[in-house]
């Protein structure tokens, strides 16, 4: 229903799941060689209730997957279901520590892995792949791990390692060597 495009908009808007991958219309073609699935992240919700985040940074993580396959392209998309946007939603208010904005103080809920306690795990930046797991990354120390396929969250990602715990951060804004 017509274009959208951050650059007009006073705020941003609300995206919507897309459970079942959908095919996409296809202007030209797709290239026979390109196969697989393309993962992105960034914030896809900014109201909960008659509340309303005006920061792009802030709103609630959202999770899209385009998989190219006989030359179609199929899209996906779902709400990382971190415990902001759980609680957000269950008290129809948002309740978030964001980059730009914070409404509705949360306690700190989870500890981690350099003993800070975190208020927010809204991993709304990044993907990596860690081993064969998918895990989505924000600017708090509180990766989350999410299922391929569906992009259904699986939760706090922990690594398996014997590393000491003391001043480790992840990154949002990984560098491969």
């Amino acid at each position: 229903k017509g274009a959208y495009s951050y650059q007009n908009s006073t705020y941003p808007k609300d995206a919507k799941e897309v459970g079942d991958p959908m095919a996409l219309k296809v202007t030209g073609h797709v290239p026979d060689w390109l196969k697989g699935k393309l993962f992105r992240n960034g914030p896809g919700k900014f109201s909960i209730g008659d509340k309303r985040l005006t920061h792009w940074f802030d709103g609630f993580a959202l999770l899209s997957s385009f998989e190219f396959k006989k030359n179609k392209i199929y899209y996906q998309a779902a709400f990382l279901k971190s415990d902001q946007l759980l609680e957000s939603i269950e008290l129809n208010d948002l309740k978030l520590s964001g980059f730009g904005q914070n409404l509705g103080e949360s306690p700190a809920k989870h500890i981690s892995r350099d003993g800070q306690k975190v208020k927010t795990a809204n991993a709304s930046i990044n993907i990596e792949r860690v081993g064969k797991r998918l895990i989505a990354f924000g600017e708090t120390p509180l990766p989350i791990e999410f299922e391929p396929s569906t992009l259904k969250t699986i939760g706090i990602f922990d690594y398996d390692d014997n590393l000491k715990k003391a001043k480790i951060w992840e990154s949002a804004h990984m560098k491969r060597d």
